[in-house]
């Protein structure tokens, strides 16, 4: 079963977690439960979750500090966050969407609303801090002497934003990331390919070796000549990974 399909409940109370994983059985996804905030982390890689449908309240840990958590997570796949708030709780609203939801839904809403709001969630929901993301990509890529505007470099950005939510995708770039690339970018997969090679060579050409060195070490020098596109995903995936943990 596809992760979008996949669904963890976070809710304290018993028949919360019952009624909510028989509106998801209804609309046809898999669903695992849990009451308690501190276990989140540990059933989303025992589950492979894609959804986190967490109330606002729960034991130990209220789901904005569990979002908040998980940004330090090395997760197998990085799940959409939507969050269930009681009536009265609407000022927390904004305070969850800031910290990695990408929904915030009334606490009883219609099993409807719930199916329709987990049936609508896409690969983009799933990336926490999606916009600072953006950011720190394109400032990394424009460190390293890659052309702002180049398909290659904007492949590159949209890349990294996939990879840094489902590292999984490294391991297939032909088959697994370059498609999802080129459906976001309108183009074809075989282009993906050769434009993110294009502006590797066109980074390499730079001049910026000193600020390449000093992020990537010695899998960029230009005595040992250009990283492949998958060594520069990987390289730039841990790196960007490792700047999330350290600001956490």
């Amino acid at each position: 079963m596809d992760a979008a399909q996949r669904v963890l409940i976070a809710a304290a109370d018993p028949a919360e977690r019952m009624r909510l994983s028989g509106i998801l059985s209804e609309g046809g996804f898999m669903s695992s439960s849990c009451a308690d905030g501190r276990e989140i982390a540990d059933m989303l890689r025992a589950t492979r979750s894609g959804i986190l449908l967490t109330q606002l309240t729960l034991r130990a840990a209220d789901a904005i500090s569990v979002l908040r958590a998980l940004h330090a997570e090395r997760l197998p796949i990085t799940p959409a966050a939507i969050v269930l708030a009681h009536a009265g709780m609407e000022p927390f609203a904004r305070e969850a969407l800031d910290a990695g939801a990408c929904r915030v839904l009334p606490s009883r809403s219609a099993r409807e609303e719930i199916q329709a709001a987990c049936r609508g969630v896409t690969p983009e929901d799933r990336l926490y801090g999606v916009r600072g993301r953006e950011r720190d990509i394109a400032s990394l890529l424009g460190e390293m002497g890659f052309p702002e505007e180049h398909l290659g470099t904007l492949c590159l950005q949209t890349a990294l934003l996939y990879t840094l939510s489902d590292e999984r995708l490294l391991k297939d770039l032909a088959h697994g990331l370059y498609p999802i690339v080129a459906r976001v970018r309108g183009t074809d997969p075989s282009r993906v390919e050769r434009s993110i090679r294009h502006a590797i060579e066109a980074s390499a050409a730079s001049g910026q070796y000193e600020r390449q060195y000093a992020i990537f070490g010695n899998t960029i020098d230009e005595k040992r000549g250009k990283p492949t596109n998958g060594g520069m995903l990987a390289r730039a995936t841990e790196y960007l990974r490792a700047k999330e943990i350290d600001e956490t």
